[in-house]
């Protein structure tokens, strides 16, 4: 079908290695000053890309985003707190460092250096990653609340469903320890955030929600050994 009736557009097959992984290798491919990221399920607010550009010319190399809507509210994001959550609410004069993942525009000069963390292939926290190391390089995240996308087909709420906890708990270890490179709140971090955990996912499920917490956590370690040997390879 694209072929057929847009010839002129590069279709590049992803890795298949998970959304972060996919996205990576969409952005590899841009040879543009620009890029944008928008799912399948988003209606976009046709004048964001424009005024976006616009803005460019001078917030420069950045990272812009719409508001949401679903199910009728249109919100954006709030700051993450020490768990990982993004439940704190920005005030003036904090750094914006999360943003919506189903659509964004992104400089090429920032994906050049920054990508998605590809040992993160589950759905959940992937973005605020993303966007937090996008902000501690240095590169602005800039809301345009005044253009609204709708998410058409929001995500339902599966609190005990497998991996977006074990992603939150190894992204967040990962950005105190890596990124803000505060060893003691890293591990503060793990005292808390395992303990929290299990008894929140006990609390609401009973053992089935334990058991499932015990596995994020597992997972998370799983993710943090292949970050660790990767950064030795790197390093090497």
């Amino acid at each position: 079908m694209l072929a057929a009736e847009f010839p002129n557009v590069l279709h590049v097959p992803g890795p298949r290695r998970g959304r972060s992984a996919n996205r990576n290798h969409a952005l590899r491919a841009n040879q543009s000053d620009y890029a944008m990221m928008c799912d399948d399920d988003i209606r976009l607010d046709p004048g964001f890309a424009g005024a976006a550009l616009a803005l460019s010319m001078t917030k420069g190399a950045a990272l812009f985003f719409p508001s949401l809507e679903e199910q009728g509210r249109a919100f954006l994001p709030n700051a993450l707190d020490f768990l990982g959550f993004s439940t704190v609410a920005y005030t003036p004069e904090m750094k914006q460092h999360t943003a919506h993942s189903q659509c964004f525009i992104i400089a090429r000069k920032i994906s050049d250096r920054i990508l998605y963390d590809e040992y993160v292939s589950a759905y959940g926290y992937e973005e605020f990653d993303f966007t937090y190391r996008v902000a501690a390089s240095g590169f602005p995240v800039v809301p345009m609340p005044e253009f609204v996308c709708v998410h058409t087909a929001p995500a339902v709420n599966e609190p005990f469903a497998l991996g977006a906890d074990a992603n939150r708990l190894y992204i967040t270890f990962k950005r105190h320890l890596y990124i803000d490179q505060k060893p003691l709140q890293a591990f503060r971090f793990v005292a808390t955030a395992i303990p929290h955990h299990l008894l929140s996912s006990f609390r609401q499920a009973g053992f089935r929600g334990l058991g499932i917490a015990w596995a994020n956590v597992s997972l998370a370690a799983s993710m943090l050994r292949r970050y660790l040997v990767g950064r030795r390879t790197q390093i090497r």
